[in-house]
């Protein structure tokens, strides 16, 4: 494909009242984009004006409606034609103009150059970092525990595909890819934290996840009243705000989380590592 990176939104079809605002404001906040933007659906179709969307509809490739979801990641992303992807969610509601250019430039960058990832917010990662020769970049270093994030993402295809395990949930593609990355050689950049931050100068900027635990996330209120999205909001009703803080689901989010087979890849792969550094 010519266009320098493919949008891919992640989503189930559980999730598609989000589909219709999440387009409606793309085409609002990023008319520039002219690529291809992959939607991985498991079964539906979805058309939104001249956006190029393409329903990936992955239970065919799954073989199974509710299959895992890094089975469906996984399905997804194979599906894709170009080698760098901008990973979204059907729920990071687009709030502002994106800095297309910088997007574009990053994409060439990637393309050009042995770089991996890039992050585009300054939400998933508090270093540390190191110098980097590119623009507006930071170096990940390689012991930052938040290299691997479902948060807004330049990647190459070929390299997330190595992080993903079809029996982790996102939070576990998270912890435990992280923990995979800091034993691998790929290079993680993020936006330089001198030049964007929230809510003052932003790539990408969206609604840093508009539905938690299955509910909807108070401010998508007024962006959607403000472009006259109509949504039946009493159908997941709102999160509050101290359920989005609540102490006891993030400690059984974290129970929940083990794996003792990503443990023991883990374990193995640090065994290689040293066996190959003595050698």
């Amino acid at each position: 494909m010519n266009y320098p990176f493919s949008i891919f939104v992640n989503t189930t079809d559980k999730f598609e009242d989000c589909w219709l605002p999440f387009f409606k404001l793309f085409s609002i906040y990023w008319p520039a984009y002219r690529g291809r933007i992959y939607l991985n659906t498991e079964s539906k179709d979805f058309a939104y004006g001249d956006l190029d969307i393409l329903s990936i509809k992955n239970a065919a490739t799954t073989g199974n409606s509710a299959s895992a979801w890094s089975q469906c990641l996984q399905a997804g992303i194979s599906s894709v034609e170009n080698e760098i992807i901008l990973y979204m969610q059907e729920d990071y509601f687009l709030r502002a103009p994106v800095e297309h250019d910088v997007v574009m430039n990053f994409a060439i960058m990637m393309r050009n150059n042995e770089m991996d990832c890039i992050h585009l917010t300054d939400q998933h990662s508090a270093g540390p970092f190191e110098a980097s020769v590119f623009d507006k970049l930071w170096l990940m270093g390689r012991k930052d525990f938040h290299k691997i994030s479902c948060q807004a993402a330049l990647w190459k295809k070929s390299v997330i595909l190595q992080y993903i395990r079809k029996h982790e949930n996102p939070w576990q593609f998270e912890l435990y890819g992280t923990l995979r990355a800091q034993l691998m050689k790929h290079r993680f950049y993020t936006v330089s934290r001198d030049i964007y931050k929230e809510n003052q100068r932003e790539v990408i900027p969206y609604i840093f996840t508009g539905i938690i635990q299955g509910k909807w996330y108070g401010k998508v209120v007024g962006l959607f009243a403000k472009h006259d999205i109509r949504v039946d909001f009493y159908q997941r009703g709102f999160i509050g705000e101290k359920q989005r803080f609540a102490f006891l689901p993030r400690v059984r989010r974290k129970i929940k989380d083990f794996s003792r087979v990503s443990i023991f890849e883990i374990l193995k792969m640090k065994y290689l590592n040293r066996r190959m550094s003595g050698l």
